[in-house]
């Protein structure tokens, strides 16, 4: 009877080893893969030239755990921009694009659901742009292109709301500086400051 004893301890010490296993896994373990997004309308005020904007922007990101909690990401951003009219310029409209790393840092709750985090991402982005101008010599359309530097900081949370898939929240601050040059108008610049909440979704691979 001794060996069948053997095979059943041994039968025992696999599948609860496998259980443990299985039950220490976590969406922020090295090695993870997360795909992820997030999704925001603001609205931005210049105070120094006295005009603002509104925003709809998306920014899908891909990361990867190189050790567990820390996310090495590549970010990308979609921005579609409607500007504030003024006495001269009217029919204002943008749309950028960029590429840029970030790196996530996510700390373990008691909650195996719950991951708060820290997240410092930056990106470059090119744009384009065209508004409609009116002078003394009447109306005409202005197109323009652009170069933006982004840095942007937040703190949030992750929830887990299945075991691959989560819902974040996060408040930010965004610093942004750009140059711009409409035709035939020299090269300008300027810079902006962004504070607001981002709402977004993730899948783990792990």
């Amino acid at each position: 009877m001794r060996p069948h004893i053997e095979v059943l301890l041994l039968t025992l010490a696999t599948v609860a080893t496998a259980a443990t296993t299985k039950a220490q896994q976590s969406p922020i373990q090295q090695g993870s893969i997360q795909v992820a997004g997030t999704a925001d309308v603001t609205h931005t005020r210049d105070i120094g030239n006295d005009f603002g904007w509104t925003s709809v922007e998306l920014l899908p990101r891909v990361g990867y755990f190189v050790v567990r909690g820390l996310s090495v990401s590549g970010n990308l951003r979609f921005q579609r921009i409607w500007y504030d009219d003024n006495e001269t310029i009217t029919d204002q409209r943008a749309l950028n694009w960029g590429i840029g790393p970030g790196l996530t840092y996510y700390v373990a709750t008691r909650s195996p659901r719950l991951f708060p985090f820290v997240s410092a991402r930056t990106l470059f982005t090119r744009g384009s742009s065209h508004a409609t101008v009116t002078s003394q010599l009447g109306e005409r359309r202005v197109e323009s292109r652009a170069t933006n530097n982004v840095w942007l900081l937040s703190g949030g949370a992750l929830f887990m709301v299945a075991k691959h898939v989560g819902i974040s929240g996060e408040l930010f601050y965004q610093h942004e500086n750009f140059t711009a040059r409409y035709d035939p108008s020299p090269e300008t610049g300027n810079s902006s400051e962004t504070y607001g909440l981002h709402w977004g979704i993730s899948a783990f691979i792990f």
